[in-house]
């Protein structure tokens, strides 16, 4: 319950006890105009049915300020309890963001740097570094698993974050993307990064100029990743300590 909705609910309840006051204060007048004779009916004395009246007025009032008390009372420790559970389930997506970030900087920049030495180390004669295939499969199944760990938390806590559906999605959607990229560009350089040094041949231009290309389109889709996750960090610090700090942080501005 949200502070404005207690209030409200307060305030009905209060509502329901001075109507119920008045209801009382009206029936007693009604008494009052019938002159019961006290001889027969003691009780409807104008004396004790005031004494009577105050008392009722008096424990209405009072169960009304406890009622209020106690309702705030159990509001301050819900919002306690609810703050350290969004600062455990942020702790736990901050976990899961930081572990993406070594193994998609690994895959978006190694397509770049197996370029960087087969253009500059290949062409002075210089064999470039060996990769066995299973390593450049590796570096793939690392970043995927952070980030299907990440998308996974994600998933698992959907009802405290409601509003992250999408988030989960396009993350997903520019891995497959960084993947594809990827996996195309281990398969056309795997000749020229695993074979034995001796038998090293240095590919030819055209093969250096589609290498390129996917290298770049590799660190491009992984750029797309490292932003999606970036945006998720924002709006997660947004949703769940937001409140509880104060503030927001703002949102990244695009690149250019």
């Amino acid at each position: 319950m949200r502070g404005s909705d207690l209030a409200a609910d307060i305030t009905k309840r209060n509502i329901f006890r001075v109507l119920l006051v008045v209801l009382l204060l009206l029936t007693l007048y009604h008494i009052y105009a019938l002159h019961l004779d006290p001889n027969h009916y003691p009780w409807f004395a104008p004396q004790p049915l005031l004494q009577v009246t105050a008392i009722i007025i008096g424990i209405i009032l009072l169960s009304g300020q406890l009622d209020g008390q106690l309702r705030r009372t159990l509001y301050a420790n819900r919002e306690q309890s609810q703050d350290k559970l969004k600062l455990d389930l942020y702790q736990k997506i901050g976990e899961r963001l930081e572990a993406t970030t070594a193994p998609l900087t690994t895959l978006m920049m190694t397509p770049t740097g197996i370029m960087g030495q087969i253009s500059i180390l290949g062409a002075h004669g210089i064999v470039p570094r060996r990769y066995s295939f299973s390593e450049l499969q590796d570096l793939e199944s690392r970043a995927s698993e952070a980030v299907l760990n990440l998308t996974a938390t994600l998933e698992t806590y959907e009802i405290a974050m409601p509003g992250f559906v999408e988030h989960r999605r396009r993350i997903a959607d520019a891995m497959r993307c960084a993947r594809g990229s990827y996996g195309d560009f281990s398969m056309r350089a795997a000749p020229f990064v695993t074979a034995e040094p001796a038998a090293y041949v240095q590919p030819t231009a055209d093969k250096l100029k589609e290498l390129s290309l996917l290298a770049d389109a590799t660190a491009q889709a992984g750029v797309e990743v490292v932003a999606a996750i970036a945006d998720l960090r924002i709006d997660a610090q947004n949703h769940l300590v937001g409140d509880l700090f104060r503030r927001r942080v703002p949102k990244r501005e695009p690149l250019a």
